[in-house]
């Protein structure tokens, strides 16, 4: 691999004082500025797919004068709600969204985030999203944080810490072992599927029509598939694929809500998806 010219890293320190340290993964100033920028809002590309996604399916099934109310668990620097809000209202529908996690910092973030982008955001985007503290695997009290600020939940969503304490050491690159936080990707502990049985019982217990996760591949996606069928609180559970066709998010549903279980499209694709 070529070494990083002096020149290069230069340049990139003049445009952001970070990108010099996201080079040596992303090698080029502009796919380390993209980097940076999924750093401060998407920790991941196919959380905005999913997310995207979701608002396709709702603008498509639901009635356009529908006010949906969803819960968003390990919401991090907010990206999802104000997605869906964005989203949803350029398309004349109204929605009520709640971003919850433990993270007084992430919790900053968010709130920085409606403030940075509120000039292209609706103008309700203040009453109609609010973040606050809560533990989710502490389901009493989150469930009870959620009835007291939201009557009538749609969808529950969440991208929470899915990597196990492993994965983290043997799988992720040096980038992410640096620079990201490891609270938002490594759940205590290390047990990479401690949150989806709370994430599970928490949308059965508000009532929600459907239940969307995150997860890091087919083997995780399986494990929590299997055990929100074991539940029995869904009339069904299924895999959404990424655009390489890898299994990264499980969905449920029930109260005639069958229509989520379509994913997104596959991108065909014959190369190396790590070039």
């Amino acid at each position: 691999m070529p070494r990083l010219t002096p020149e290069l890293i230069r340049a990139a320190r003049r445009r952001h004082a970070l990108l010099p340290l996201l080079l040596p993964e992303c090698r080029t100033i502009e796919q380390a500025s993209m980097e940076l920028r999924w750093l401060a809002l998407w920790r991941l590309p196919e959380t905005e797919q999913f997310t995207s996604h979701l608002v396709g399916h709702i603008l498509k099934h639901l009635h356009p004068r529908s006010r949906v109310g969803i819960v968003d668990l390990c919401t991090g620097t907010g990206c999802i709600p104000l997605l869906l809000h964005n989203q949803l209202s350029m398309a004349g529908m109204s929605s009520r969204i709640l971003g919850v996690d433990i993270s007084t910092k992430a919790l900053r973030s968010s709130k920085r985030n409606i403030e940075h982008n509120r000039k292209t955001l609706s103008a309700s985007v203040r009453e109609d999203i609010e973040f606050f503290r809560g533990d989710v695997l502490a389901v009493d009290g989150l469930v009870k944080a959620v009835e007291e600020r939201l009557k009538g939940v749609d969808i529950v969503i969440s991208n929470p810490p899915y990597i196990s304490k492993e994965s983290f050491n043997k799988s992720t690159v040096r980038s992410v072992r640096n620079y990201e936080p490891k609270l938002a990707l490594v759940p205590k502990g290390g047990n990479g599927d401690i949150f989806y049985p709370a994430i599970g019982q928490t949308a059965e217990r508000l009532g929600s029509r459907a239940i969307i996760a995150e997860v890091e591949g087919w083997e995780q996606a399986n494990r929590v598939k299997q055990g929100w069928e074991e539940s029995r609180a869904w009339e069904g559970v299924d895999i959404w694929k990424d655009f390489a066709g890898i299994g990264r998010t499980v969905v449920g549903w029930r109260c005639g809500w069958e229509w989520i279980r379509d994913g997104p499209d596959v991108v065909s694709y014959h190369g190396d998806w790590n070039e």
